[in-house]
């Protein structure tokens, strides 16, 4: 149990840490559209989405099926979850694709490691809640 907790708050925080970071990145390269997306989630049906269905899919597709069909191609543990992590980047239909792909990495970790995806999707809506928090607040 210790450990899926340390991979779990791993994972939240390298996740969270890699969105501040390139969230400071794009406004840096491209101040005028550094828009956020805080029309999208007014309603509360689209944040219980965002932070409890969203994950469960998601990590569902991606790290709990994906990653081991992956690895019964012949795909390595890495190669395996930088591909899923491309994906997850592109379902997301956006241009700034990087924090996705950093961000499904570190779930497709959280996943390897605790060897549940369970772990993964529990960090993933922690995520998704704290990013959201601002707008719920409001």
């Amino acid at each position: 149990m210790k450990l899926k907790i340390k991979w779990i708050v791993i994972g939240f925080l390298g996740a969270y840490s890699s969105a501040i970071l390139f969230s400071m990145l794009q406004q840096w390269l491209w101040p005028q559209q550094a828009i956020g997306n805080q029309t999208l989630y007014t309603n509360t049906g689209a944040l219980i989405y965002a932070i409890i269905f969203a994950p469960i899919i998601e990590e569902t597709i991606f790290r709990d099926w994906m990653i081991p069909f992956l690895k019964k191609k012949g795909c390595s543990t890495v190669l395996s979850i930088l591909i899923s992590s491309s994906l997850f980047s592109l379902i997301h239909l956006n241009l700034w694709f990087l924090p996705y792909i950093v961000n499904g990495c570190l779930y497709g970790l959280v996943k390897v490691k605790t060897k549940d995806y369970y772990s993964s999707i529990l960090c993933h809506s922690l995520y998704n809640f704290c990013v959201l928090l601002p707008i719920l607040i409001k």
